[in-house]
C-alpha cells in the first residue's frame, strides 16, 4: 500500500476544467463574473491538463471564434499562469 500524506500537508492544487475556461472568456456566460472573481482572489495554484487545453480551445474557437481561441491559448500554453499536466496513455488507454 502506498503512503498516504495527510491532507493538511498535501500541496493544494486546483485542477481547472474547459467549463471555467469558457466561463472566464464568455462574457455572457452566466457564470463569467463569478470566474473572474475567483481568479482574481484565488491564493491556491491552478492545473489543467493537455486535454483539457485541447478541448476548451476547440470549443472556444466553435463558439467565439479563432481571435478568442488564439488569446486562451496564448494564456493556457503559459506554464507561469497555469501548468499543464500531461495525460499519458496507460497500457493502450487513457
Amino acid at each position: 500500500m502506498g503512503h498516504v500524506v495527510p491532507p493538511d500537508l498535501a500541496p493544494r492544487r486546483i485542477l481547472v476544467d474547459t467549463s471555467a475556461y469558457f466561463a472566464l472568456v464568455d462574457r455572457t456566460d452566466r457564470h463569467h463574473s463569478s470566474a473572474v472573481s475567483f481568479v482574481r482572489s484565488n491564493e491556491v495554484p491552478l492545473v489543467t491538463t493537455d486535454l483539457i487545453v485541447v478541448e476548451a480551445l476547440n470549443l472556444v474557437r466553435v463558439r467565439l471564434g479563432q481571435s478568442h481561441a488564439i488569446r486562451l491559448g496564448s494564456r493556457l500554453l503559459n506554464p507561469a499562469v497555469t501548468p499543464v499536466l500531461k495525460v499519458s496513455r496507460i497500457e493502450g488507454r487513457l
